[in-house]
This record gives structure tokens, C-alpha cells and sequence, in this order.
């Protein structure tokens, strides 16, 4: 077996490569990879050796005694026997049309040299080339012609021009193994380099092809990925043109393209049309060792280079170490077929999806140690043309079968229940999609469950770069988008797909559960990890280079990360660099043992939040405000300027007002202790003495001691309330009590939302007077937190104030006068009010709260009660002289 370690190419000229060859990939996660060791090979079951073999070019083989002529329309392998072919029976360039091997009969090629023109080939029993124990070392080209056609020249409903499998039948092919099939530089390599090293052993040969990954941004508009022959001498035949980056963050990869079989489309009548060769296996299939070239028809269901199709459970089934190059329509379909092995292939140069599941039923197989490398869409590029974060929309038609086909990514998950480990992505319009689907597609339409609900099975040691740059939300992994049949009338039933945010809330047995993400690393991104959904789990995370993280939200929790704005890749990078978002409405993170590395300010930003940021949050909208949402803990800034590790926006709404997060430990704010982090847009998070101003953050720091945060929806019909405008002032609510410093106010708009700190006084006004109908709702208040509220109204003013739960009646009522402040200070609160003549008190808390947290790594986030039903609502009706609708007051606290 030829060997090689660190394996150097020596090109003829140029400058050297520089550096000391790295001994690992990363320096947080594990990115998995194939066992070192080559498969066994034991040279055992060799079909080429079995007794009772007839050879193709002897005439007593054949029922005619002739043996058969290319131009024969049908060739078919005489019934029960098994027909070897070798180098000399094979007509040399002629085309073969079509040829059928019955159930019982077997075609078995020879380890030899073989070149094999031909049309068509029906599978009913066996075609072999080799076995799993019995890899062939010969050099075997099958070649397949055809020009485009919808007939199906295979078999019904297997299309034209390649080989298709029936269910009764099975085919072994398995060449030489390369290994490892792919790998990672070693030392960058710059143009016109002499020296290429490589990060692992491998055994490839002169004369082979390699392609080494981009580790520019933008793989799509600016490819420069190389494809490279190996020359005498383990030297490449021409030298590199462009920079391939290999440092300590992250490393180009190295694919091996080559291999000794070879399905192939032939070049005469694939290139121009896009219609290359298939193979559609419903039977058994293994495959190891095959290199498949110009493969495909695009836009055409189920001619695939490689398809799995509507198998059921298939457990022999496999496709190892094989590479996918210039490929008209995807690398792999696994279509309704389950259990099996897709492990350690390179693709490269493939139009549409690469790896490919395909109805969003396909469960319980493996996907591992597998290479994509500049994966482009069909047709135009998927954009942000809808606004937001929307994306863009198309529908299937004649020429399109799948609209999603135009955010093509090396990796289509549809199905989360699968094991996927080792993997690399590099370039797509995605690196690894996850769509989301609300019912499987295609044949597998009615069958009765929600794909997009599904939670990660194993996904575990992944990588992805240089994507997601044709939407603002795009990430190298991607979460998001929806597929599905539009029965509106526009839609009339046909495939959607929308590129946009889509939510998905995995379960399973009827339970909630989490999406898991296990040593996952993406660099050279517009957004690294991107999920739309609920209850996601990224544990042992890296992003390098990347214009944003990635976007988590909903019980959401990022551990054991390293977010680092700049390696030291010196590629131009047009944008700024982004740490984490936190959400707003109900979206809880936590974040814990996460290092930010390498922000630093750039003078051209005038404003925090468009700078090198590293926690921010989202401040642009006065009906989406931010709740008890955001817990840290050991938060660690290495090479960061001080003054970005927080940035508030300051802007006029009330998701700027309200923003708000907490830090545990004092490790964000560089003090031991436990933090709440406001917002300084307005004075409202500076709640007592202790607090201190950070101008450069645009927030108040203070201890939090007996505080947590609370949440209250005040509704007023047609002036607090969703359809109220949005932005305009209409009054204030200002803290008071013991220790509160003066004017500690935000502004009350017409959108319902408050978000501040708890047990401690919340005065409340609005300009237009009191209100005589005012409903209250606790929808973040835990037990035994309160807030103590008043409001101003007029001397004389009668009250009935009623409680009520949303789906607890048990503290449901009418709140009672308490006989003095003291007293109802004193009490639980629970249906009690006092009113002096003057203000107004309650003593709010939710009887019926959930108290229900979000915890990871013992630190915690409240939940929504509002959401879980678990609200209390405190409604007053106030008795007044009232004018247009108001008590008439004069605002003194």
C-alpha cells in the first residue's frame, strides 16, 4: 500500500511554505474522523474468483452461441448463470445499449482493466465489481451515453442512461481505498507554494486528482477552490493560484477525487444538457472505492448519481469512501430508506443539494466523515428580497421540482433523527440545511409525521465555511426555511419552499425535547449557527471569522464556546463581526464558559451596536420587548476591548428601554458578583444606590441582590394594546421606594410590555389621566416576587378589582381593601388593594405562576407564564367622576 505522512508536494517553483505543520485541527471542539486504520480487505468472497463463472466473450455462454453484439438493442444475461466479464470481452468503443441481468443471474467484472461504454443496465439479480471483503485494484471505466429523454429505458420509472436496481436485485462495486479520502492542510498554502502539508496519513498515488478548499468568504462569487494532479514525486502538476489557509482556528480542506472505478457521464452528451449518468438502487447496494464524474440529471426526481430509493430499512447497504465530481443534480438521494452507511465521500463541483434526504421521512442512517465542497444552487440564489427576515419564495414547476434546490446546501437534513458525524461543509448557498417541513414531501406525503419536530439523533464533530452570504440570515448551519405543499389559492397544492424564518419545536414521545449540537465549528460565515425554532443545544462550539455567530433563541443554551472575531487568516474582511444577539419576546439563552476572542473597535463606527460588538441585543421594535431572557456565566474576553463587550442601542423603543440581561457571576462586567445589565436609554434599570453607569455600553450595572426580573402587560382597550400605535409617548412608569434614586423612569407607549426589575415600587402614569378600565396581566412574575404598584387617582374613587388566572381559578376573585399600606405591605398580596386618596396600591404577584425556569450549568432563565397559561391578571375598574373616559388627575408621585 503506498503511504504517505504529512504528506508533501513539491511544485517547481515559487516560494516555500512557511510554519511548523499543525498537529490538530481545532482548539475547543473535537471535529470526529474516520478510524485510522483501512477497512479489512481480506481478498475473501471475491465474485470474481467463485466457481461457475462463464466468461461474456465465450459463445458457449450464450443460449445462441453467439456472443452478443453492441448493436443489439437488448443484451440479456442468460437465466441462472453467472457471466464474467474481462478486458478482452468488451468491444473497445463501441455503446452498448441496453443490458439485463434476470433474478438469479449475476454480471461480475474481473480485476482487471475494463472499459465499458453503455446506455442502460436493468438489475433484477446481481452486478458485482468486487465485494465489501474483496476491493478491486484495477482501473474500471463505465461510461453511460444517452441524450436527454423522460423515457424510462431502465425499467419503469427508472428513467434512461445508467443503472437501475429492482427490488429484487443487488449490486456490489468497490475499488481500491484511499484513505482518509480527505483531510485537512497542515501549513497554509499560498500561491506558487513548493510545499503542501497535510494534517493526516494518507496513500494516494501520481496521477490522481485533489481538490483543496477555499478559505476566502464568499465560495460562490469568488471561488477559489483548486483542483490539483499529482505528479511524479508526489508533486502537482501546476502550481496553486490561490491562498489556502491553515492556521490553529481552522484549515482548507483536501479531498481525493480520484479512484480507480469510475461511473461516469459521457462528455459528448452530458455536459451541454446537464444529463449525465444514474444509478437508482431499490434493491441491495454497497458501494466503496467509485468515483463518480459528470453524474445526474438535473431538475429530473430520482436520477441521482447515487440514489437509495424507497429501500425501507436497508442496514448492508452503504457508500464508502466514493467521490462525486462535476455533478449535474446532487451527490447522494436517500429517499425513503433507512439504516444505512453514507460515510468518508468527497464531492466537489455539484449543482443542487449534495447529500440529500429526501421526503423527510429517511431515519436511523449514518452520515459521517463526509466531504461537500462548492455546492451551488439551481438557478439564482435564494436572497432577502421579502425584507426582514423572510427570505425569498418559489414554487416548483416544470422546470424546477424543488424550489429549495435554489439554497442548495452540501448537506439536506430534513430529518434531524439521523447520526451525523465528521462532516465538512465548504461554500453553498447553506452549509448544512436542516429545512424545515410540517408533512414529508413526495412519495412520502401522507405519512403521518412532522419532520421538522424532529430532534437531532446524533450530530456530533461537524464543520462548515464560506456560506450564507446571500441573505443577512443565512449561516454556514442553517435551521431554518420551510418546505410544504401552498394550498392557497396562489399556491393551488403545488411544493413551496420559503427561505426565511420558519420555527421548528422538536419533540419526541409527545415530550419536549432539545436539538443537540455536539463539538460543532463554522468559520468564514455570515452567520455561523443559525436556528429558527425552539430548544437548541450547541455544546463545544467554535466560530472564526464569521460576520455574526449565529442566531439561538428559545431555550436556547450555548456552553463551552469560542466566538473569535479574526484568526489570523489575512484575507480582506469587508464587515464587522458580531458576538452573540440575544432575542427579545420570549426567547431564553443561556450562555456558559464562552470565550470571545479578537474584537476590537473599528473608528468608523460612531454607533456601539454596528461596531466589533460582542453582546447585544435586539432594540429595534416597540412591540417586541425583551423579558428575563438572558442569563451568563462564565464569560470569558480575551484580546477585547472593554468597551464592546456590551452594546445597547439607543434608540426611542421599548426593546431599547427594556433590554436586559443577567450576569451570574460578574464575569462580563469584571466584578465578582451576581448582575442585572439595563439598559441606559432611558434611567428605569437604575433601581438603587449601588448602580453605576456604563456610558460606553450604554447600560446600568447593578448588584442584583433580591431582584429578579419581572414582566407585566398593561392593557387598555384602544390605548395600551397590540393594534395601539407604536413609539408615541403616553405616560411613564418611574421606580420608587427605599434607596431608589430620583427620576428612575422609562416612557409607557401604546404597545403593552414592561419589563423591570421585581420587589421593588413601580409607579404608573399615563398623561391623559387615570384609567377607569385597566387590566394587568403578571406574565413574569415568580412566586414570592412582587412589585409594588401605584397609581395616582382622585380623592373618592371606588374600586372593584378582580383577580383572575388564565387556567387556575383558584385565587379568582374580588380583591378586598386592606386596612392600611403597612397591612397590605405586610400580606402575601393576593386580592388585597389600599387606597390612601391619593394612590393606588397593589401588591402584585402571580399566585398561579408555573415558576418554571429554563436551567443549564445551575443558572437559569425565567418562563413566560403567559405563554404556559399560567398568567394571573388583575383587572381594575375604577368609579370616578370621570372625563372622556379618564379620572382626572394631576401627576405627583
Amino acid at each position: 500500500i503506498f503511504s504517505i505522512r504529512n504528506l508533501r508536494i513539491v511544485l517547481k517553483s515559487g516560494a516555500y511554505a512557511s510554519g511548523t505543520p499543525l498537529t490538530k485541527d481545532s482548539e475547543l471542539v473535537i471535529l470526529r474522523k474516520a478510524a485510522a486504520a483501512l477497512d479489512p480487505n481480506p481478498r475473501t468472497n471475491c465474485p470474481h474468483l467463485q466457481a461457475g463463472l462463464s466468461n461474456w466473450h465465450d459463445s458457449a455462454t450464450w443460449p445462441t452461441q453467439q456472443v452478443p453484439s453492441p448493436t443489439d438493442d437488448v443484451i440479456t444475461i442468460p437465466t441462472n448463470k453467472k457471466v464474467l466479464v474481462s478486458s478482452c470481452s468488451i468491444v473497445a468503443g463501441a455503446i452498448y445499449n441496453t443490458i439485463i441481468i434476470p433474478s438469479g443471474s449475476e454480471l461480475v467484472f474481473n480485476d482487471a482493466n475494463i472499459t465499458m461504454n453503455v446506455r442502460n443496465i436493468r438489475v433484477e439479480g446481481k452486478l458485482s465489481m468486487g465485494s465489501a471483503t474483496c476491493r478491486l485494484y484495477s482501473k474500471i471505466n463505465i461510461t453511460f451515453w444517452g441524450n436527454y429523454t423522460a423515457d424510462h429505458n431502465i425499467a419503469p420509472n427508472m428513467g434512461s442512461k445508467g443503472i437501475g436496481v429492482l427490488p429484487s436485485g443487488s449490486i456490489d462495486v468497490h475499488g481500491k481505498q484511499y484513505h482518509y479520502s480527505w483531510t485537512r492542510l497542515s501549513v497554509t498554502a499560498a500561491p506558487g507554494d513548493h510545499q503542501v502539508y497535510m494534517l493526516d496519513q494518507v496513500n494516494w498515488e501520481p496521477g490522481q486528482e485533489v481538490v483543496i478548499t477555499t478559505t476566502s468568504l464568499y465560495d460562490d462569487l469568488d471561488p477559489q477552490n483548486e483542483v490539483r494532479t499529482i505528479g511524479k514525486r508526489i508533486q502537482f502538476t501546476e502550481p496553486l493560484k490561490f491562498w489556502h489557509y491553515a492556521g490553529s482556528e481552522y484549515q482548507a480542506e483536501v479531498g481525493l477525487l480520484s479512484r480507480r472505478i469510475v461511473f461516469q457521464g459521457a462528455y459528448n452528451d452530458s455536459e451541454t444538457s446537464k444529463f449525465g449518468g444514474h444509478v437508482m438502487v431499490m434493491g441491495e447496494g454497497r458501494f466503496s472505492g467509485l468515483q463518480l464524474l459528470r453524474m445526474g440529471q438535473q431538475n429530473m426526481l430520482g436520477r441521482y448519481p447515487l440514489h437509495f430509493h424507497l429501500g425501507g430499512s436497508k442496514p448492508s447497504n452503504f457508500i464508502k469512501d466514493c467521490s462525486f465530481y462535476h455533478s449535474f443534480y446532487r451527490c447522494v438521494s436517500i429517499h425513503q430508506t433507512n439504516d444505512t452507511l453514507l460515510t468518508r465521500n468527497v464531492a466537489y463541483d455539484i449543482l443542487g443539494f449534495c447529500y440529500y434526504l429526501e421526503d423527510g421521512v429517511e431515519e436511523n442512517n449514518e452520515i459521517s466523515f463526509n466531504l461537500a465542497a462548492y455546492v451551488r444552487t439551481i438557478y439564482s440564489p435564494m436572497t432577502n428580497v421579502l425584507g426582514g427576515q423572510d427570505g425569498e419564495f418559489d414554487y416548483e414547476n416544470a422546470s424546477q421540482p424543488l424550489p429549495a434546490d435554489r439554497a442548495a446546501a452540501g448537506f439536506y437534513v430534513t430529518n434531524a433523527w439521523n447520526t451525523i458525524v465528521g462532516n465538512a461543509a465548504s461554500g453553498g448557498w447553506t452549509g448544512i440545511s436542516f429545512p424545515n417541513l410540517p408533512t414529508p414531501i413526495g412519495a412520502s406525503r401522507t405519512w403521518p409525521i412532522v419532520p421538522m419536530n424532529r430532534p437531532t439523533k446524533v450530530f456530533e464533530g461537524n464543520s462548515a465555511h464560506s456560506a450564507g452570504f446571500y441573505n443577512p440570515w443565512g449561516g454556514c448551519m442553517y435551521l431554518g426555511g420551510k418546505l410544504w405543499y401552498d394550498t392557497s389559492v396562489e399556491g393551488a397544492g403545488r411544493l413551496r419552499y420559503d427561505s426565511g424564518r420558519t420555527q421548528r419545536s422538536p419533540t419526541l414521545n409527545g415530550q419536549d425535547a432539545w436539538v443537540r449540537f455536539n463539538n460543532t465549528k463554522v468559520f468564514l460565515c455570515q452567520q455561523g449557527f443559525n436556528m429558527w425554532g425552539y430548544r437548541p443545544e450547541v455544546v463545544a462550539f467554535e466560530s472564526h471569522d464569521s460576520v455574526k455567530m449565529g442566531q439561538l433563541f428559545n431555550d436556547a443554551w450555548l456552553n463551552n464556546a469560542l466566538i473569535n472575531a479574526r484568526s489570523n487568516n489575512p484575507i480582506p474582511f469587508p464587515k464587522n463581526t458580531r458576538g452573540f444577539q440575544f432575542y427579545d419576546t420570549g426567547s431564553k439563552a443561556i450562555l456558559s464558559n464562552v470565550t470571545f476572542r479578537n474584537f476590537h473597535h473599528d473608528p468608523m463606527q460612531s454607533d456601539s451596536d454596528s461596531d466589533n460588538t460582542v453582546l447585544y441585543g435586539m432594540t429595534h421594535s416597540d412591540t417586541f420587548k425583551p423579558q428575563q431572557l438572558a442569563t451568563l456565566k462564565n464569560i470569558r474576553y480575551d484580546n477585547v476591548d472593554d468597551q464592546l463587550r456590551v452594546a445597547v442601542r439607543n434608540v426611542d423603543t421599548g426593546s431599547s428601554r427594556y433590554y436586559t440581561f443577567v450576569d451570574t457571576d460578574g464575569s462580563t462586567v469584571g466584578t465578582p458578583g451576581s448582575y442585572i445589565i439595563g439598559s441606559a436609554t432611558s434611567t428605569w434599570w437604575n433601581y438603587n444606590a449601588s448602580c453605576y453607569p456604563r456610558p460606553d455600553w450604554n447600560a446600568y450595572v447593578c448588584p442584583r441582590a433580591d431582584k429578579e426580573i419581572g414582566v407585566i402587560d398593561v392593557l387598555m382597550r384602544g390605548v395600551i394594546a397590540g393594534n395601539a400605535p407604536e413609539y408615541i409617548h403616553i405616560g411613564n412608569t418611574t421606580l420608587w421606594g427605599r434607596g431608589v434614586p430620583n427620576n428612575s423612569t422609562s416612557w409607557v407607549t401604546g404597545q403593552p410590555g414592561i419589563t423591570g426589575p421585581t420587589n421593588i415600587g413601580w409607579y404608573f402614569w399615563l398623561d391623559a389621566g387615570a384609567p377607569v378600565d385597566v387590566n394587568i396581566t403578571l406574565s413574569q412574575v415568580p412566586s414570592n416576587n412582587f412589585i409594588y404598584w401605584a397609581a395616582r387617582y382622585p380623592d373618592g374613587t371606588q374600586f372593584r378589582i378582580f383577580g383572575k388566572g388564565t387556567s387556575n381559578s383558584t385565587y379568582n376573585g374580588q380583591f378586598t381593601a386592606a386596612t392600611s399600606l403597612s397591612a397590605l405591605w405586610a400580606s402575601n398580596g393576593i386580592r388585597q388593594y389600599f387606597f390612601d386618596g391619593t394612590h393606588l396600591y397593589l401588591k402584585l404577584t402571580n399566585p398561579v405562576s408555573s415558576n418554571a425556569q429554563f436551567v443549564r450549568d445551575g443558572v437559569y432563565t425565567w418562563t413566560d407564564d403567559e405563554r404556559l397559561g399560567t398568567d394571573y391578571t388583575v383587572r381594575v375598574i375604577a368609579q370616578c367622576t370621570a372625563t372622556n373616559g379618564w379620572c382626572p388627575v394631576t401627576n405627583v408621585q
